[in-house]
């Protein structure tokens, strides 16, 4: 991400209406001591991946598939635990690259947990 740096720091100067945080189990935000109190209108995971580059077969094509469809999965529960109830508007993003959505069963998350999807 060679502009990551300078987006962090436009984030940042957002301080007022944003909070930025990394480094965090993102499926176990509605545990994490600093959020877990709080409610939140908009909750964005910018390209998650677990960083598994090991797809020498099939097998291991498979599993990287499965394991990114369960961060999926349990980061939009969690996230959904912390969003404002009281703003209707209030989501749950995801920033996803190519088809990954479809690989890793984003649609098949989101009406499991009962969740409207906004592709």
């Amino acid at each position: 991400y060679p502009h990551a740096q300078q987006i962090i720091l436009d984030l940042k100067s957002c301080v007022d209406s944003c909070t930025i945080m990394y480094g965090v189990d993102a499926t176990q935000l509605h545990r994490h001591s600093n959020l877990m109190y709080h409610q939140f209108d908009l909750i964005l995971f910018q390209h998650p991946h677990l960083g598994y580059s090991n797809l020498n077969n099939t097998d291991s094509s498979k599993t990287h598939t499965q394991l990114h469809s369960q961060l999926l999965a349990h980061y939009l529960y969690s996230a959904e635990k912390l969003l404002c109830q009281n703003n209707p508007d209030a989501c749950v993003h995801l920033c996803l690259c190519g088809e990954s959505y479809l690989k890793w069963q984003l649609t098949e998350s989101v009406e499991r947990l009962g969740l409207e999807y906004h592709g």
